[in-house]
């Protein structure tokens, strides 16, 4: 089950919206608490923007730039704003606050390169993985699943591997709760993540794995990583060495829906992290599958659509590489056939 922010990335499915008018510049104005200058109802329309923005990049195969935390506080204030109205309202027409504009101009700039999502991490070799497409797991290499107690550890886990360069306590409850929570309460969902995360790696101890600090910082051990850490490592070989293309083949299987799937994480929607990753899978899978068709690899390009396509249902490129490859993959097109026909129907629904 799709959340509302997701459907709308991923299908353009937009909920109606009261007609806006031509786009006017917006007006900056002095800097103050954005509840006291924007209503709610002009709230929801800006987090609509942003996700319209963010489904244009995905279309445009456009990967957005990571927001500064500046960026992440005004974006967090606006959508907190938000909750409190179901009807969204016209902003163009408004005065917005300075941290709103530069929020907006944040937001829109991209860039065609694949992002850099291993930070300091290069060359290590994980222990523990971190899957974010489809409902997020967190495996060891035997095949182990962590368990945890509070829903919160996984998604602070989450966060936490896609912002290793700004993981702080501070940062991540701004992200991940609407309102103020007691310092107490957040301990103790860092304190199931560390004992979920010790019962994958019992050679080391668990106060290795997310060390302990009193200070504001909560460091991830360079030992627990993302697939998608992963997955744009193997992708950026691939690249440079077409002879790569296994390694690629082999995180493909990890795709196994949209990111975060299942998942209520509003703050991966608006500040770009589901964007980047579809991108991410949708550029794997779409470059195995062209090496698939050139090299008369049916198996390869079977398994790179199909890993395609449960990251983005009804992706037009994938599917229309499929159906140029119908005619010349001999005894597989039957297979091709049934995947296109599935996916098609999907799509429809």
């Amino acid at each position: 089950m799709l959340r509302p922010s997701t459907l709308l990335l991923v299908t353009g499915t937009v909920v109606a919206a009261p007609a806006t008018g031509a786009p006017v510049q917006p007006t900056k104005v002095p800097s103050f608490p954005i509840s006291s200058v924007l209503s709610p109802a002009m709230c929801l329309a800006l987090v609509q923007k942003v996700l319209q923005i963010r489904r244009e990049q995905i279309s445009a195969r456009r990967y957005p730039q990571r927001l500064t935390e500046e960026n992440l506080q005004t974006l967090e204030e606006v959508e907190r704003t938000a909750s409190s109205s179901d009807v969204p309202s016209a902003v163009h027409t408004q005065a917005l606050p300075r941290e709103v504009c530069e929020l907006l101009d944040a937001v829109t700039a991209t860039s065609d390169q694949t992002p850099d999502l291993t930070f300091a991490v290069r060359g290590t070799q994980p222990s523990i993985i971190v899957h974010l497409f489809g409902y997020p797991l967190v495996r060891n290499q035997d095949g182990i699943t962590a368990e945890f107690r509070k829903k919160r550890a996984l998604e602070l886990l989450t966060w936490l591997s896609l912002n290793r360069d700004r993981a702080r306590r501070s940062a991540a409850r701004t992200a991940m709760w609407e309102i103020a929570i007691h310092d107490s309460t957040f301990s103790t969902v860092v304190s199931d993540m560390r004992r979920g995360l010790s019962l994958l790696d019992s050679s080391m101890p668990s106060e290795s794995l997310v060390p302990i600090t009193y200070s504001d910082d909560i460091p991830l051990s360079a030992n627990v990583i993302s697939d998608a850490e992963i997955l744009a490592r193997t992708l950026h070989a691939f690249q440079q060495d077409e002879n790569c293309v296994g390694d690629v083949i082999n995180c493909l299987q990890w795709l196994r829906d949209v990111p975060f799937a299942g998942t209520s994480y509003s703050w991966a929607d608006l500040d770009g992290s589901t964007t980047r990753l579809v991108i991410l899978g949708v550029t794997a899978a779409t470059e195995v599958a062209r090496w698939a068709i050139r090299h008369q690899n049916a198996d390869a390009l079977i398994s790179a659509v199909r890993a395609g396509l449960r990251v983005m249902p009804g992706n037009e490129e994938l599917l229309e590489l499929q159906r140029s490859a119908l005619s010349s993959l001999g005894s597989k097109n039957c297979q091709l056939c049934s995947l296109t026909a599935c996916s098609d129907a999907k799509h429809q629904r």
